[in-house]
């Protein structure tokens, strides 16, 4: 569903992009226009929208009373974050793609869904080093951990 939400939220500021600049400047707008101001956006999104989705890890298995009620409402803020969002995604990217397709022909249509490709595109170039690099959220980060975790396993359990 995130994928979802952030494709049809990425079509709102190509359709924007699209209306104020005519068909013939449309391809020279430039990739780092697009992803200052559609791909950087959208992705941000997608990182808080992930955050919610596991969070109840975090208060997963503990009896502590302050963490079942931090669950619950980690669930409650998690569940309404979704909905609201896929609704907004669903009626923005419909109006998006009606708003471009109004005395659009196909050809037209097409160039006109140029700055939503490249900022699909950026965004999925990009997920992996930041993904792999971030700091506290990094696949990287993760494994360090669990490599010293490793390490340090055999001498604290003695040699077997």
């Amino acid at each position: 569903s995130i994928l979802l939400i952030s494709c049809a939220l990425t079509m709102l500021p190509a359709a924007n992009i699209q209306s104020r600049i005519d068909n013939h400047t449309l391809h020279s707008v430039s990739a780092g226009f697009i992803f200052v101001f559609v791909t950087l956006p959208v992705m941000l999104l997608e990182l808080l929208l992930y955050q919610l989705s596991v969070a109840k890890v975090f208060t997963q298995g503990s009896d502590s009373i302050c963490c079942k009620g931090c669950a619950w409402l980690l669930a409650c803020i998690k569940g309404s974050c979704f909905c609201v969002s896929l609704v907004i995604a669903l009626v923005v990217g419909g109006a998006s793609l009606g708003f471009l397709a109004i005395g659009k022909s196909d050809v037209q249509m097409w160039a006109a869904l140029r700055p939503f490709w490249i900022s699909r595109l950026q965004s999925w170039l990009a997920w992996f080093p930041i993904w792999f690099f971030m700091p506290y959220l990094g696949f990287l980060h993760y494994w360090r951990i669990e490599r010293r975790k490793k390490a340090q396993a055999p001498h604290a359990a003695g040699v077997v």
